[in-house]
């Protein structure tokens, strides 16, 4: 037997055990990769039109005009808050819990709408203190830092 026919042997066993391999292994970085992508709640802010645009296209929120924006920095940074519905789109028909103290245990959270704007006060580990400064919002409180929640800074 020669070296060149032990390779010809060999080389449908190889493959095999590839295919066999791929199968095995494909399945679970696809799951892994599902769970979470690299690019999840992936922004941009566009300060020529002043909105914040989303993985998802058609989803745009009107941000504040930058010289409304640089007035609010004196009380903090401003930032609005959103509750995400996946990685691409937030929720904007939902609302997200505001604490009056950082602590998970408040009895009874004030539910504000989803995309409100705020100024962020101060942050202390996974809490973050916001004031809001909208009709729709105009309190303070604390919101704890998740993986359904959004916090973007501008």
């Amino acid at each position: 037997m020669t070296n060149g026919s032990l390779k010809r042997r060999w080389a449908p066993l190889a493959v095999g055990l590839a295919i066999l391999l791929g199968a095995l292994v494909g399945p679970l970085l696809a799951q892994a990769q599902a769970a979470k992508p690299a690019n999840c709640h992936a922004y941009k802010l566009d300060e020529k039109t002043n909105q914040i645009l989303f993985n998802d296209p058609r989803v745009t929120v009107q941000m504040p005009e930058k010289k409304e924006r640089d007035r609010l920095r004196s009380q903090g940074t401003p930032a609005q808050v959103f509750l995400m519905k996946s990685c691409d789109a937030p929720d904007t028909e939902a609302d997200f819990k505001v604490f009056d103290e950082p602590a998970d245990s408040a009895a009874d959270p004030e539910l504000v709408p989803s995309a409100v704007r705020v100024v962020i006060v101060t942050e202390q580990g996974d809490w973050v203190q916001v004031k809001g400064h909208t009709t729709l919002w105009k309190g303070t409180g604390w919101v704890k830092k998740s993986d359904k929640l959004l916090i973007i800074k501008y």
